[in-house]
């Protein structure tokens, strides 16, 4: 579309992935970040993303990540539930997602994301 950026074809996403997977704390936030915002209202963007491996490793920052790495995955992974196949790729993780939701604090931001996202799969 015009106007948007679609970086799937520039290989900037196997880089943010592998960030994801294997940088250091604030890394995988800055990653999540970068992923979060190239998926918003990019269909192109949402489906080379999930189709590229990243649901996996923003479901373990969703279990593992500082508050605000929490926060980052579970807004990457809300944009990628308004795909149809990005958002399978989602759904196939409820479990662990919901597993995250219940470890997570009360009142934080990333609760309160992961809810929104769990809302968005229900």
């Amino acid at each position: 579309g015009h106007g948007r950026v679609s970086v799937a074809g520039e290989g900037a996403v196997g880089p943010l992935i592998a960030l994801l997977k294997n940088g250091r704390a604030e890394g995988k936030t800055n990653a999540a970040a970068a992923l979060w915002n190239l998926t918003g209202n990019n269909a192109d963007n949402q489906v080379s993303i999930a189709r590229e491996g990243a649901v996996g490793p923003l479901i373990a920052l969703l279990k593992n990540g500082s508050d605000e790495g929490k926060t980052n995955a579970a807004a990457a992974l809300w944009n990628l539930t308004f795909n149809a196949e990005s958002k399978a790729k989602v759904k196939e993780s409820l479990s662990s997602i919901k597993e995250a939701y219940k470890a997570t604090t009360s009142g934080s931001t990333a609760k309160s994301d992961m809810k929104r996202l769990l809302d968005r799969l229900a």
